[in-house]
């Protein structure tokens, strides 16, 4: 049985032997376009893994017996299509021919992140002009809206101030609206100023 999850072109497979013998070495075969550039095994210095024909990756010697478990990061040029399955083989010899034992599947989730706020707008006043400092955001949105507000004691909108400047007096502070592809809306709001 094999699993895999992923970070980026890092791939870590969870491999469990339930065979009715030791596997001396495996190999990883991914769809089309998969390019492994190579791989490491955390708990066996010794294993060694070749990049073969396009899109597989051998490994071994390992002596990975019944019902034990081997975990394995495999490195690739870019990723693949999320939740491709791996063709999973093994070797009772640690050489060639290798049996298919099965697919390694995707345990994570192809869902893409929420997005969300990196760092939140801040505004900074020079004598009586505010400016605000853009918020980051972990995804590009696809809309933007400044608004500022006044506050004395609660803050309100000022109407028509949409701009990342403004001239003003009174204590101040900025609103920042983004709306991403998914939908979803995120705000932030700065310091009083």
């Amino acid at each position: 049985m094999a699993t895999y999850t992923t970070r980026g072109t890092a791939y870590d497979f969870d491999l469990t032997n339930t065979g009715t013998t030791r596997w001396l070495s495996f190999m990883l075969v991914g769809s089309a376009g998969t390019v492994f550039i190579g791989g490491s095994v955390g708990t066996e210095a010794t294993v060694q893994c070749v990049v073969g024909p396009p899109g597989s990756m051998a490994c071994g010697p390992t002596a990975v017996a019944v019902g034990g478990q081997l975990g394995f990061t495999a490195f690739l040029a870019s990723p693949v299509l999320c939740g491709s399955p791996f063709q999973f083989w093994v070797s009772s010899t640690g050489a060639t021919p290798y049996s298919r034992v099965g697919d390694a599947v995707f345990v994570g989730s192809c869902a893409p992140a929420a997005p969300r706020v990196v760092r939140a707008v801040d505004v900074r006043r020079r004598a009586g002009v505010v400016t605000l400092v853009p918020p980051v955001w972990s995804a590009t949105p696809v809309g933007v809206v400044y608004r500022w507000q006044r506050c004395a004691p609660s803050c309100r909108t000022i109407p028509h101030a949409t701009s990342a400047r403004l001239r003003a007096g009174a204590k101040v502070r900025a609103v920042v609206i983004a709306t991403f592809a998914n939908g979803v809306q995120l705000r932030s709001v700065s310091r009083t100023v």
